[in-house]
């Protein structure tokens, strides 16, 4: 059996969906120039050109997507359950 210990991104997704709307959370899109260099880092990730340093830094981007993608979940469960009240 799994036990489920404490987790400081949970503690910091939580932090955050009480302080910002779901609509703010959802909205939210990385710069441009992030969004560029995160697809050169990929692309040169996947050609096998990558530098240890330029490695650390895609991982590094893919951890936040991974967090971002679970804070936009949690944000949109929201609306739903928000919607499903008002609807009652």
């Amino acid at each position: 059996m799994l036990t489920k210990h404490p987790d400081i991104s949970e503690d910091f997704l939580e932090f955050l969906i009480e302080r910002l709307s779901p609509e703010d959370i959802i909205s939210f899109k990385v710069s441009p120039e992030t969004q560029a260099r995160a697809d050169e880092l990929t692309k040169r990730n996947k050609s096998g050109e990558i530098t240890p340093s330029e490695h650390a830094e895609l991982q590094r981007m893919m951890d936040w997507n991974s967090t971002l993608s679970l804070l936009k979940v949690r944000a949109m469960k929201i609306l739903k359950e928000q919607s499903r009240d008002d609807q009652s």
